[in-house]
Parts: C-alpha cells; structure tokens; sequence
C-alpha cells in the first residue's frame, strides 16, 4: 500500500508546485549570487534557490536586485529581457520607464513676446497733429518689436516614491529691443508717446530712438504623480504652485531740433497662484521619443504702470500712476521630440514652447489709456502678451 501511495503524493506536489515554479528559470551563468523577485500573483517570503524569473521587470512588484557586481551584468540583461537592453547601472537592472527618479535638468530657452510691439514715432510729410489723431504717414514706421532672445529654465527632482516626485525650478527670459527713425529734409517725426496735452508747433522730431525691455521671472514648485505608463510610454499629472514677474518697459528719446524730449513708461507684475496640467513622452524607436506638456496657472497679483514724460527744462511734464488687482492665467504648451540614453540616465529633448499670459495688459495699451487719461477699457480680459520659441533640455537621473 504504501509502494502505491508514494508515487501518488510525489505526482500531486509536483502538479501543485509547476505553476509557481514555471515563473522561475535557472540561475543564468555568470550570475555569482541569488538574485530574484515577487513574481506575479505570489507573494513568497523567500525565493526557491538558484532560480530567478524571467518576466520582464516591469511587469514585477520589485526591481531585480544582483549583488554579482559587474561580471552579474549578462545576468542582468537577460532577467531583465527587453526592459535593459544591454544596460544596467550598478547592481540593479533598468528602472521601469514610469517610475520618478531624483535628478536636475538644464534648458535654453530662445524665445520672442508677441502683442508687446510699441508704436513711437511715425514719418509723416503734413502738418503735426497730437495722438491719438492719425498724422499722414510715411514708411517706414518707427516701431518696437522684441525679437528673439536667449534665457534658461533650471531645476531639479527629488522622487518621493517609484510612482511620484517633487520638482522645483526657475525660469528667466530677457528681451531687449532698439530701434531708431530719422527724418529726411523735407519730412517730420511724429512723437506718437509724448503726451497731446504737451504739442505745440515745435513738437517735430527730427530723430526719435527706443528701447524696449521685456522680462519675465518663474519659480515653480510642482508634485508629480503617474497616471498609467509602461516600458513605451508614461503620463503625470503635475499640481503645483508658481511665482510669476512679467515687466514690460519702454524709454524713448525724442531730438525736437535741439531739444531732447524723453518718455519712460512701465508695467510690472507680481503674483502667485496654483497650477495643473499634464505631461509624458513616449518610445519611438530605440531611445528616441516624442514628448508633450501642458500647464494651466493662474496667478492672483497686482500690475502697476507708469508714464512719465519730461525734458532738461522740465524733467516732470507728464507723470501717470497706476495700478490694479489682477488675476492672470498663463497657459503653456510644449511638444518636441529626444533621445534618452538606455537606462534613462540622461536625456535630451528639444521642442516648440508657447505661453500666454491672459487678462495681461501690452504696455502699448497702458500708454494709450495714460496719453488719454481713460482706464477703463485695461479691465478688458481679453488682454495677452504672449511668449513663443524653441526648447531644449538636458536631464540627468539616478
């Protein structure tokens, strides 16, 4: 009886045991030391010796750890299969391609702002008429708008956990334009900035010049969480608050034959507020791959301005204060392509980047409403200054 029951209980643990067993290979050659994980569906304490599994590691509630050091790197990649594809960073396979690791990331930004030109003079060959009445006009038309500039973005990662990370970062971008209009004999400059309360017949220039600041200031602090993601592709979500500085300033020297008239005019906020928005990339081929964000903030401040105008004899003809409670919504847009290297360690990326500023008034505006003395139509929200260019990125990660 017991010849018979033998052979009976040694069949049914063998059928009870293969299919925990058929996650486990055997110990790949090279490998000087245990090395092996939770496999899927089970939950051991302890893993059977001299077997490892051969899912991917992704697919896995742990990485895979080897202490073989570098001789174990064979090993590694064919634990690991298609997630390490030849690489491993010390004594660990690959990290996922989701999981948030710390880090500190570079950018150069070269950008322009848009709806921020400035009209200050204009050619004309009749008589002289004060703004805002259109004078018969000449080209070319003295105007300032910024170009494109270079500024940078820094900061880094802390990852809290696999699955989320904090990241701060400043942005800074400076754009300074000039520009210059002269008058030929028989023709005139219009100063379009000066005052209307200050014309008189000697109000012709005869050589205008300008310089026009644009800057803007970013700090942001964002809490990153993953959404979904696998070994191609991931996706965040980002919650975050930001510091935003936007200033626009413009000073322009009239030479009324002799006499110099000079108009300084300046808008600057300064606020705070909330974020939220999306981003994530996705494998295109090898290590190359696609990648977009997109951020909503809205930043609750205060925008003041000033117009003031005066010469040698009178250095204070003009002065105009004035200021307001705003709240402003930038929404940014970023997509682009790069390349990281096998391990995720480093990457570059580069892409087209916009943002604007909503319910921000153009200095342009400003001046009009001072040269007018009529507020009112700056609580228009439908006021913008807008940034647009390209970026690129340099990351590292460990």
């Amino acid at each position: 009886m017991n010849g018979f029951l033998r052979p009976l209980l040694a069949a049914l643990t063998l059928l009870t045991a293969a299919p925990a067993l058929a996650q486990y290979a055997p110990l790949p050659q090279g490998l000087a030391t245990q090395a092996w994980t939770e496999p899927v569906g089970f939950n051991f304490s302890s893993a059977p010796v001299g077997l490892i599994p051969v899912s991917d590691a992704h697919t896995l509630g742990k990485e895979i750890v080897l202490t073989g050091g570098a001789g174990s790197a064979p090993a590694c990649d064919q634990a690991c299969g298609a997630t390490c594809q030849g690489g491993c960073q010390g004594t660990c396979c690959c990290p996922p391609r989701y999981v948030h690791r710390s880090g500190a990331f570079a950018e150069f930004l070269y950008m322009r702002a848009r709806n921020a030109e400035v009209l200050y003079g204009t050619r004309v060959n009749g008589p002289a008429v004060a703004p805002p009445t259109p004078p018969l006009q000449l080209p070319p038309m003295g105007i300032t708008d910024p170009d494109y500039s270079p500024g940078f973005r820094a900061g880094f990662t802390l990852a809290l956990d696999d699955c989320s990370s904090l990241a701060v970062s400043y942005s800074y971008l400076d754009i300074a334009t000039e520009d210059a209009i002269t008058a030929d004999p028989i023709e005139f400059i219009q100063p379009m900035l000066l005052h209307p309360q200050s014309f008189n017949a000697a109000t012709n220039a005869e050589l205008a010049t300008a310089r026009h600041d644009i800057d803007f200031q970013l700090v942001d602090v964002d809490y990153r969480f993953l959404l979904c993601g696998n070994s191609k592709y991931v996706l965040n979500a980002v919650l975050g608050a930001r510091y935003g500085n936007l200033t626009q300033e413009i000073d322009v020297v009239y030479d009324l034959g002799g006499t110099l008239e000079q108009v300084r005019s300046k808008l600057n906020f300064d606020g705070g507020g909330v974020r939220i928005g999306l981003e994530g990339d996705r494998q295109i081929r090898g290590g190359f791959l696609a990648y977009g964000r997109g951020m909503a903030n809205f930043l609750a401040g205060h925008l003041g301005g000033s117009y003031q105008q005066g010469n040698e004899f009178d250095p204070l003809i003009a002065d105009v204060r004035w200021g307001a409670g705003r709240l402003i919504s930038i929404l940014e847009l970023e997509l682009g392509a790069g390349w990281r290297s096998k391990c995720g360690r480093w990457s570059v990326t580069g892409g087209y980047h916009v943002n604007a500023w909503w319910n921000m008034v153009p200095l342009d505006e400003f001046i009009r409403a001072s040269q007018s003395n009529d507020f009112v139509d700056l609580t228009d929200t439908n006021h913008s200054v807008n940034f647009d260019g390209l970026a690129f990125r340099v990351e590292f990660r460990h």
